[in-house]
């Protein structure tokens, strides 16, 4: 119900009776008190189509607040990767078989990696003329609201209101967990990937309904159109998933969407049709990954998700047209057990994305991290709360009501359960709550809008008590919306009143121009065969910046180079730690530096965690009402590094060794580097 205009079913009998015309008449006749109800009811279309463009047009802003356009620099560790790939594809046509700047010597497969945004980057420079760094600087900003678009189709379609879908729009382009990993200079894969991942979404629940309508009314142009929604939502979901391995959220959804029709879904009968789109969906974009990229294990993989998968799910909705559901449950069961024992590596692998270990180097990054209840409320706000309230059923009796309600349970269920596995994955917790949020309040703006228009002395007037009800309702959806980024939240680094605009606007890369003169010299002053140690956070920015090879990068494909290096690190002894990286890496005699910088000293309790150190080179301690960072070892290697960088005291100097077999090249205020002295001289 939008804008006053009562049930549906009242919809249908005005428009077959004569006398709807007259209603419109008899609005005109109350003179301009009303004039512009009409006005809106005339142009509600347009009225939704401006309120998507304010909603994108606000992503935007809140996405270009951090202005890395002026710093001229990427943030984060992956984007390097993917700029330097998008070069690569438009110098070269094509990537290199074996990229010998990562993981010496062995270098790496780049089909390995995931090209969704390499190819992204490429395709805009080349199209626009501009440079790839630009594109990738400003392409996130622009791309990442997008999402506005399937978020109010889903919202719209689940609910049927129209100002669900506005409200939705909004809370998503302005959702705080989903802007962190899409924000301008933030080149990443959750940018271009999750908008197509609702869109697919969109797509298939969309088919799902349709197809359900050919039971019912047995229409062949409804079934072709169904059939033509699921193969575009197959390949959206394939396109995704070459850009991130989150697409599983996709398979998750539509998977649990099955099952809980399959227990609960009206009209059992007709629900195995479902299975029509589901398997379509899952054979199109499991075709397309497999014969893509080698990053999912090619044709095994097509052969777990597009057979097993699919049709473990969509056999008991087939079963359904002839067995009763009691019947169907041990079905189900034996189908799972089935798919468990016969594809165990990969159910294994799904659960311990999940729920199991993330391995020694995830456990140390912060956004792999379990969220915390503040994590949850600091990233998603107040619309949680709303989401909470829409799981309350409404009209679960109609079939079409409780479909599209299963469907939201669907999506609430599988984000919550990614969001308690990792941080960054509050981002699909984010969007949910936002079309959840939206059917919450659209539910008290549609009441105002309908109790809108009162019948006295024949003729319609305004109910002024409606009309307060909208105002206050509309206000309410006004303050949720500016609550994920105007309200006052908490900041470590700006203290508890502040907002996420001020955060974002803070958003940046610790150094970077200090960065980009340490990375110039050693591009400008070592040779092409020289080697970079360094932490693994850093890799793909010497490989881009300074074009030399690097043991560890941020794709951390072997974690136990990663080991190795910390392990280099926290040795006390120079000869073991030179030892230690010829041993690994066959090093000896050949050109070697170490890079380090400031931000070593809080990361050194990682370092120190991953090699299995239990005393981390730098500790903070009270000291006289402040928080400071002393040295707990001064003779880990990494101590006697990182307080080589220019103008960094130690009250510990006089007790700290000095360097023999690494001598200081570079050094600014933020970052030093060492060349590696195999042989004294």
């Amino acid at each position: 119900m939008v804008y006053g205009q009562g049930s549906r079913k009242d919809l249908k009998s005005r428009a077959k009776h004569p006398s709807s015309k007259t209603s419109m008449k008899t609005i005109r006749q109350t003179g301009k008190t009303i004039w512009w109800y009409e006005s809106l009811l005339k142009h509600k279309l347009l009225l939704v189509v401006l309120m998507l463009g304010l909603s994108y047009l606000l992503g935007v802003w809140l996405r270009t607040l951090p202005a890395f356009s002026e710093q001229q620099v990427l943030t984060g560790d992956d984007p390097y990767v993917h700029l330097r790939y998008a070069e690569c594809l438009l110098d070269n046509g094509s990537l290199p078989s074996n990229d010998t700047l990562r993981y010496y010597p062995e270098g790496f497969d780049p089909r390995q990696e995931l090209l969704l945004v390499p190819w992204f980057i490429a395709g805009f420079s080349w199209l626009t003329g501009l440079r790839p760094l630009d594109i990738a600087i400003w392409l996130p900003a622009f791309f990442a609201p997008l999402i506005v678009v399937p978020i109010y189709f889903i919202s719209k379609k689940i609910t049927g209101s129209r100002s669900s879908g506005v409200i939705a729009a909004f809370l998503a382009a302005s959702a705080p967990a989903f802007i962190l990993r899409s924000f301008e200079g933030f080149c990443d894969k959750e940018a271009f990937t999750t908008p197509l991942m609702f869109a697919a979404l969109t797509l298939a629940f969309t088919s799902f309904n349709t197809i359900m309508k050919v039971a019912t009314e047995g229409y062949k142009k409804t079934f072709t159109i169904s059939i033509i929604l699921s193969l575009l939502s197959g390949i959206l979901i394939g396109v995704s998933a070459l850009g991130w391995a989150g697409y599983l959220f996709t398979y998750l959804v539509l998977a649990a969407y099955a099952l809980l029709m399959l227990f609960f879904g009206e009209d059992s009968r007709n629900l195995g049709l479902i299975f029509i789109p589901y398997l379509i969906v899952m054979v199109v974009s499991g075709t397309f990954v497999a014969f893509s990229t080698a990053r999912y294990g090619g044709l095994s993989f097509f052969w777990s998700v597009t057979f097993l998968i699919p049709i473990g799910a969509s056999l008991p909705l087939i079963a359904l047209r002839w067995l009763k559901r009691r019947f169907v449950v041990p079905l189900v069961i034996a189908l799972m057990v089935a798919v468990v024992i016969v594809e165990w590596s990969y159910v294994a692998g799904l659960i311990n994305w999940l729920f199991g270990s993330k391995g020694l180097v995830r456990l140390t990054v912060a956004e792999s991290k379990q969220p915390t209840l503040f994590d949850v409320w600091n990233q998603v706000g107040f619309p949680i709360i709303l989401a909470i309230l829409a799981l309350v059923p409404r009209d679960v009796k109609d079939p079409t009501s409780r479909n599209n309600y299963l469907f939201l349970l669907s999506m609430f269920a599988v984000s919550a359960i990614l969001a308690s596995s990792e941080i960054r994955l509050l981002m699909f917790l984010s969007l949910t709550a936002s079309i959840m949020a939206g059917a919450t309040l659209s539910r008290i703006i549609d009441y105002c809008s309908s109790k809108l228009l009162v019948k006295r002395k024949k003729r319609l007037e305004l109910n002024e008590k409606a009309l307060l009800g909208l105002a206050l309702s509309i206000i309410l959806a006004a303050l949720v919306v500016s609550s994920t980024f105007a309200i006052p939240t908490y900041s470590i680094e700006n203290g508890p009143i502040t907002s996420h605009a001020t955060i974002y606007k803070s958003l940046g890369m610790s150094g970077y121009s200090q960065w980009l003169q340490a990375l110039d010299w050693l591009k400008e002053n070592t040779t092409s065969g020289a080697i970079i140690i360094s932490w693994w956070d850093y890799g793909y920015m010497i490989q881009y910046y300074a074009n030399r090879t690097t043991v560890v990068d941020p794709g951390n494909f072997y974690e136990w180079r990663n080991v190795v290096v910390a392990k280099f690190f926290m040795s006390s002894d120079e000869n073991e730690a030179l030892n230690i990286l010829n041993q690994s890496f066959g090093l000896e005699g050949k050109e070697v530096y170490v890079i380090v910088s400031l931000e070593e000293i809080p990361k050194s309790h990682a370092i120190a965690f991953i090699a299995g150190y239990p005393t981390p080179p730098f500790q903070l301690q009270l000291i006289m009402g402040a928080w400071r960072w002393v040295i707990s070892d001064p003779n880990a290697i990494l101590t006697r590094l990182v307080l080589g960088i220019e103008g960094l005291q130690s009250d510990a100097s006089n007790i700290i060794p000095s360097l023999k077999h690494f001598e200081k090249v570079y050094c600014n205020s933020y970052v030093a580097l060492y060349r590696v002295m195999w042989e004294l001289t």
